[in-house]
């Protein structure tokens, strides 16, 4: 279908990789069918796992040992935050900060800049910190509070623009995980603010 579309599918999220290891090989495979080179674990970890350094050192073996089995497929691992992952903090340090430090070189995140707001973080400024570690950014809008629904991008309290220029290189990926109007016109409203910035 993406092929009659002329769509092409740079990346996907797998929940599949951590929730059946056993078909890990089979998922790869369909992965790299799709032609995407980038794999996304996005969630599936135990909130508890982001409040412990060893729960944290257990997150990052798991997905290290992802990644290694990727390899092989020409396929990257990343991992995809919520704000469970950003409110705990260790020495000023949100707990993805952290884990990006336990990943191997290979591993990427995509920053949801809205979990991170809502999980307490200067989503701009954690983005300069973590640097090239982010290859990809969800970038949502809304009244950044947790249970309420998202609004078109540049609609809401997120400063898009700061975000942005602190990740200029990073994928810019539009999500809604509940939308407070029409869906469709809000993805096309928040295509068109998008567009205007650049």
């Amino acid at each position: 279908m993406a092929d009659q579309l002329g769509l092409g599918v740079t990346s996907t999220h797998a929940y599949k990789l951590l929730q059946e290891p056993e078909l890990t090989s089979q998922t790869l495979d369909d992965i790299a069918t799709v032609g995407a080179s980038l794999a996304i674990i996005p969630g599936g970890i135990a909130h508890e796992e982001f409040s412990s350094l060893d729960g944290l050192r257990r997150t990052a073996d798991i997905l290290n040992g992802i990644a290694e089995k990727a390899a092989g497929h020409q396929i990257r691992i990343g991992y995809h935050n919520h704000w469970w992952e950003i409110e705990p903090t260790f020495d000023g340090r949100h707990a993805v900060e952290l884990l990006a430090d336990l990943l191997e070189p290979s591993l990427f995140l995509e920053i949801d800049t809205y979990w991170a707001a809502v999980g307490g973080a200067d989503p701009a400024a954690l983005l300069t910190r973590l640097g090239d570690k982010v290859l990809a950014l969800h970038v949502k809008d809304g009244p950044v509070r947790q249970g309420e629904p998202q609004v078109a991008v540049g609609t809401g309290a997120m400063p898009v623009p700061e975000i942005l220029a602190a990740a200029p290189k990073a994928a810019r990926i539009v999500e809604f995980d509940e939308c407070a109007t029409d869906l469709f016109q809000a993805l096309a409203a928040s295509r068109d603010y998008l567009v205007g910035l650049a």
